[in-house]
């Protein structure tokens, strides 16, 4: 296990100031590996680079060197995301993890449970004794990418694996001591009906993961699905039936045990995802690796999305975002940032957040978009089917 004290770092200059956080402390890891580019994907990931991993990790760990403690949080987490994290081997992620902490891995320690470590993992990626070995280095959570149990949208999506090998693959993070499991599913697929998201969702149920996410399908501009859609080769369900399986899954995830505290989230009591809440009440949180955004009291940066740009970039480089730092905290653009992520929970945000936007929270009341409970704002049920357009009324 990792131990929690001083692992979590800050970026160090002038445009980053060292102040209290207010919520929590979240570090967040990207590797943008892949094995194959999905259908869908538009984050930043490579398919075929699989030989810059060693090179790129010794970055990793001389762009974490540069960092300065951070105070640890209440909700203090490593997160692993890409891309596909699985492809890298244990022995890459030990050298990550030491380097995050100026003391040696433990077997055990009660301070090591208030950490949460997540690895996203994609079927086919990772054998038993792969996993147990991440188990081992204090990895304490995993998100599964397994999308669907039905094979012919598994191909449809790009995927690599099948429904068998997720099931299987699930069954052995569960087998080597993963008690902390994610399944993430996508609904609104192209030629997708009602009934095989019924089942893709009681498939889920029966497999009791600790915690769920059900994304609707996003055309993303760059995919290959968005060439398929400018071409009217793409053929998505009706309006009407997303709707009826976003219901699906939010009334039967309810029935059986889970809480809906994120539009697409869905957790057993106390399995929420730390590290997500981190992002949607604005804490801070710090980004390392090609494409990673961080956010510290308000100032918003990036790296560079190109590994190769990445790998050449010099061990003291300063955080970007597109070319220059950003600061929003004391803009109507950060007010925004503050209003779209935290408007994504079920709880909503204290009504005192909206001040300057009266007109637009009163047309939103009005079009049953948002509702009022107690002190709070939160998104109606038609809310969160149009949260896009809540969200565009405070841009």
């Amino acid at each position: 296990m990792i131990t929690p004290s001083s692992f979590l770092p800050l970026a160090k200059g002038e445009n980053v100031e060292r102040r209290e956080t207010r919520g929590g402390a979240a570090l967040y890891v990207h590797l943008p590996f892949c094995k194959r580019k999905c259908n869908y994907c538009d984050f930043v990931s490579y398919a075929g680079k699989e030989e810059l991993i060693d090179r790129y990790v010794e970055k990793l760990c001389e762009e974490i060197k540069t960092l300065t403690p951070l105070p640890a949080g209440e909700r203090q987490t490593i997160f692993f995301g890409g891309g596909t994290p699985t492809l890298l081997e244990p022995k890459h992620y030990e050298k990550i993890l030491t380097t995050l902490t100026p003391h040696p891995p433990l077997p055990k320690g009660e301070g090591a449970k208030t950490i949460e470590i997540t690895i996203e993992a994609n079927p086919g990626t990772a054998d038993r004794a792969k996993l147990k070995e991440l188990r081992l280095l204090g990895i304490n959570r995993i998100s599964i990418g397994i999308q669907s149990f039905h094979d012919r949208h598994l191909k449809t999506l790009g995927r690599i694996h099948d429904s068998e090998t997720a099931e299987r693959f699930y069954d052995d993070a569960r087998a080597v001591g993963f008690e902390n499991i994610n399944i993430d599913l996508i609904f609104g697929l192209p030629d997708q009906s009602l009934l095989e998201w019924k089942k893709d969702v009681q498939q889920a149920i029966v497999m009791q993961p600790e915690h769920l996410s059900a994304y609707r399908l996003q055309i993303e501009e760059g995919t290959h699905f968005y060439q398929q859609q400018t071409t009217n080769n793409l053929q998505l369900p009706t309006e009407e039936t997303e709707i009826a399986m976003y219901e699906y899954a939010v009334d039967c995830f309810w029935l059986t045990g889970y809480k809906h505290y994120e539009i697409s989230n869905f957790a057993k009591p106390g399995r929420e995802c730390r590290h997500n809440l981190n992002y949607w009440q604005m804490g801070n949180w710090l980004g390392v690796g090609a494409g990673a955004h961080s956010h510290v009291d308000g100032k918003l940066w990036a790296n560079p999305d190109s590994i190769e740009t990445y790998l050449k970039t010099p061990s003291s480089f300063p955080p970007l975002a597109k070319g220059e730092n950003v600061e929003r905290s004391e803009t109507r653009g950060g007010q925004h940032d503050s209003l779209f992520m935290g408007l994504r929970l079920l709880d909503g945000l204290p009504t005192e957040k909206f001040q300057g936007f009266e007109s637009e929270v009163a047309e939103l009341l009005a079009d049953g978009l948002l509702k009022q409970e107690n002190c709070n704002y939160k998104l109606t049920k038609k809310g969160l089917h149009l949260a896009n357009l809540v969200f565009e009324k405070f841009i």
